[in-house]
């Protein structure tokens, strides 16, 4: 995430999740993602374990981007991070 001197940065991400199918089928997938995993970016309990000297506030929603994504079972998670 770039950011400028004195500016907060955001990070907005749409990313395919673990409960369907969207995190397994592209084989260039190296990471595998749902919900709880943003708690690393967070949380600052969890935080610790990634050593992340960031903190966000975020706001996460979980669905189908298109009526697609909901035939094939690809759901996705919605983020806005905002840092503190």
């Amino acid at each position: 995430m770039g950011k400028q001197e004195g500016k907060k940065g955001i990070l907005i991400s749409q990313t395919p999740l673990t409960d369907g199918r969207g995190a397994w089928q592209n084989p260039t997938h190296v990471s595998f993602w749902n919900e709880n995993s943003f708690w690393y970016w967070t949380l600052p309990e969890q935080m610790k374990y990634i050593n992340n000297k960031r903190f966000f506030e975020s706001n996460l929603i979980t669905y189908f981007p298109s009526n697609w994504y909901k035939k094939n079972n690809i759901s996705c998670v919605k983020t806005f991070f905002e840092e503190i």
